[in-house]
């Protein structure tokens, strides 16, 4: 189990996007919190890191640099690399 791992995403907090296009909120917060069950078992997450998807919502969603930038900091990539993300 990586704890540091699990503590980072567990406390990861990010901005709203106000009325610019985000990720939606629901979908981030399942991934990540199956993300940190799945470090709790001791599975290996960097394939799923790696495409993790999320739909954007025209407001109101998570900002996509923050979420990003913690998926990338997770699969010990250098940060500010965009994901792609769901139509």
């Amino acid at each position: 189990m990586n704890e540091h791992l699990i503590q980072r995403i567990r406390y990861s907090q990010f901005r709203m996007s106000g009325f610019r296009a985000g990720y939606d909120v629901d979908e981030v917060d399942h991934f990540l919190e199956g993300l940190m069950r799945a470090l709790e078992r001791g599975d290996d997450v960097s394939g799923v890191v790696g495409h993790a998807r999320f739909s954007q919502v025209k407001r109101k969603g998570y900002v996509m640099s923050e979420v990003d930038g913690l998926l990338d900091r997770i699969a010990g990539r250098p940060t500010g690399r965009a994901h792609e993300n769901a139509p």
